[in-house]
């Protein structure tokens, strides 16, 4: 999923006034079976190993 593919998901929620939209942000961790609140939205500078981008953290301190 890109960022504007949630984009357009969040903003149909909105137009349908879903509750959910008020909740917490969860993050579900696949591997881990884990479910963590998502803690901050960050915009990283590129490096050797990724380009520059959008992250949801979780487990923030």
């Amino acid at each position: 999923m890109t960022w504007d593919e949630l984009r357009v998901y969040l903003n149909d929620l909105r137009f349908q006034d879903d509750p959910r939209l008020d909740n917490t942000m969860l993050v579900y961790d696949l591997e881990s079976g884990e479910i963590h609140p998502g803690d901050t939205l960050e915009f990283l500078e590129p490096d050797d190993i990724i380009d520059e981008t959008l992250f949801i953290s979780i487990n923030g301190e």
